[in-house]
């Protein structure tokens, strides 16, 4: 009974190793992260983050600006969102 049972883990962990070896080599990208952002009161978008940097450029979207992706509870502020944070690295903060 124990060597049936060494050969079945054996198999086993060859067959994972297969699978995990073939999903490698598809070579899938990771989802793309898109927001949705509020505009004049209104949803638009999605957008990607290479849209965004140039919302942000253009001054379209602030740090103070409404967005929206999957997976968020609640609609929130750019500056709030990690992986817009960094739009807002070089573009200085609103005068007082």
């Amino acid at each position: 009974m124990g060597v049936g049972m060494g050969v079945g883990m054996g198999m086993g962990n060859m067959v994972t190793n297969m699978m995990g070896n073939s999903m490698a080599q598809n070579n899938v990208p990771p989802p793309l992260t898109q927001f949705h952002v509020a505009v004049n009161g209104a949803q638009a978008g999605p957008f990607g983050i290479d849209q965004l940097k140039a919302m942000v450029a253009s001054g379209q979207l602030t740090r103070t600006t409404q967005v929206w992706k999957t997976g968020m509870a609640a609609w929130g502020a750019a500056e709030g969102q990690a992986e817009l944070a960094a739009l807002f690295a070089a573009v200085p903060p609103p005068l007082v």
